[in-house]
């Protein structure tokens, strides 16, 4: 109650009255007032609301992290980065070497560019306490505030389902690189396979698959 009393929420009766689930009367208001004061608590007469309510405003910190964790796992164990990306990359089997070091040198950059911005947001909040940074840790405060503490988890979640498309994406161009210069087509359409080990492939009874992360 404290926390949405107070700034950036600020809700007022009605608002609060609301979550609370309580049923509307002629004198709800000030009832909620008293009832709020005897509990050190201070709700203004008047107030107009801040910001803008938002199905979150209604959720406690506690919903608002278990929701940010159950939408985390379902991201991470079922979205299908992989096949997304096999498909986006049907086009680079025609590629030549040079090429798909050309793609897989964005996809690298990417990587690169993700990883940082999201350990800087798995940092605790010491990263933006120095003075310099005031007007970066009150934003960062205020977010999380406007979430319930959903926002940044929730964020992390969707870029570490975006960094699995993109080393999902290096492991084809990796895959696919190491057997561009091989005349793979000598083999399509064949049962015939040699046990042996062809420019890092193994082949055995088909082709399986060579796992090289970059």
């Amino acid at each position: 109650l404290a926390r949405r009393l107070s700034p950036p929420e600020s809700l007022n009766a009605s608002l609060l009255g609301g979550i609370l689930r309580r049923a509307k009367s002629k004198n709800g208001g000030q009832t909620l007032r008293d009832q709020l004061e005897r509990i050190g608590l201070k709700l203004p007469a008047g107030r107009r609301k801040s910001t803008n309510v938002t199905l979150l405003t209604s959720l406690v910190e506690g919903e608002a992290q278990h929701l940010a964790k159950d939408f985390a796992n379902a991201c991470s164990t079922e979205f299908p980065a992989k096949s997304i990306a096999q498909c986006r990359l049907k086009k680079y089997v025609t590629m030549s070497v040079v090429e798909l070091e050309k793609e897989k040198e964005k996809f690298r950059t990417t990587k690169q560019l993700l990883s940082g911005f999201m350990d800087m947001l798995r940092q605790d909040n010491v990263l933006f306490s120095d003075k310099r940074d005031n007007k970066m840790q009150s934003s960062m405060e205020r977010f999380s505030l406007i979430t319930h503490t959903f926002g940044t988890p929730a964020i992390l979640a969707g870029l570490s389902t975006f960094l699995m498309y993109v080393q999902e994406s290096l492991d084809i161009l990796s895959h696919q690189s190491t057997v561009t210069g091989f005349p793979m087509e000598n083999f399509l359409g064949s049962n015939v396979f040699c046990s042996q080990q062809i420019n890092g492939i193994r082949l055995n009874d088909g082709i399986k698959k060579f796992d090289n992360r970059k």
